[in-house]
């Protein structure tokens, strides 16, 4: 009877903790924003919200030394995006992605000088890392840096229990002002692909410069179509290989072969 009492006594212990786990993980929690951070951004024309995830320091992207499946921050991200652009958002050819980072300050920010920004550029060939924007003057990028320090602003004092803040389209301080193709600051940085299989982003670290130099190739970045977002830092991901139609069609012809003769 006492081991009966005892173990009642664990199993309630238990179901208790249990409850208290599960509260906890459900609460609210305030995501803080800071100068320099990474922000990848999510939007649609045919949406009136947009989709902001605080990705955290850039010099985590920076320092990395392969690949980060998944990011952390970014997690289970499938069901936020289906609510702000319906079940077929990574499909339907209409949702945009970006990423971007700056120092608007006069100060050197997570080990970037003034003016530093990073951007992405959606790769023109799966697979084959493209090329860089050309850098701007420092006092041109401290713009940009700013214009990514308001939307970033819109972090302060929320409380969000999804992994990115949505907000809407209208408005001075959203993505869809700040940081769409044609509002980034200047009209020739489009740091937007098409979300997709068929998308995938390569990152770019943009010091200040009055040389017309181009950026640093810091690494590339893909969505699947749950919401997992993955870094890697050594190369862009690579196609899937395909198969040669010869080898398809040889494939084929064994596997009919050997169905022939198990009838027999």
């Amino acid at each position: 009877m006492q081991m009966k009492k005892t173990s009642l006594k664990t199993t309630f212990l238990l179901a208790i903790a249990g409850v208290m786990f599960v509260s906890a993980s459900a609460s609210a929690v305030t995501t803080a924003f800071s100068t320099g951070n990474l922000l990848l951004g999510f939007r649609s024309s045919s949406a009136a919200n947009s989709v902001i995830v605080n990705l955290g320091a850039t010099s985590v992207f920076k320092n990395a030394t392969g690949e980060l499946t998944p990011i952390a921050a970014a997690a289970d991200l499938d069901a936020q995006l289906a609510t702000v652009f319906g079940a077929n958002w990574y499909t339907d050819g209409s949702v945009k992605w970006g990423i971007v980072a700056g120092n608007n300050t006069v100060s050197t920010v997570d080990g970037e000088a003034s003016g530093v920004l990073y951007g992405t550029r959606e790769q023109a060939t799966y697979g084959t890392a493209g090329s860089s924007f050309t850098r701007g003057t420092v006092s041109a990028q401290q713009v940009i840096g700013g214009n990514i320090a308001s939307v970033g602003s819109a972090y302060a004092g929320q409380d969000i229990t999804t992994p990115g803040l949505t907000q809407s389209n209208v408005g001075a301080n959203t993505w869809n002002t700040r940081i769409s193709a044609t509002q980034f600051g200047n009209s020739a940085w489009n740091v937007e692909g098409v979300v997709g299989e068929n998308s995938q982003l390569d990152l770019f670290r943009l010091a200040g410069s009055s040389s017309g130099a181009v950026g640093t190739y810091e690494g590339s970045f893909i969505m699947s179509s749950n919401g997992a977002l993955s870094f890697n830092s050594q190369a862009p991901f690579a196609a899937a290989a395909v198969p040669e139609p010869s080898r398809a069609l040889l494939l084929g012809l064994g596997l009919c072969g050997l169905l022939f003769r198990r009838r027999r």
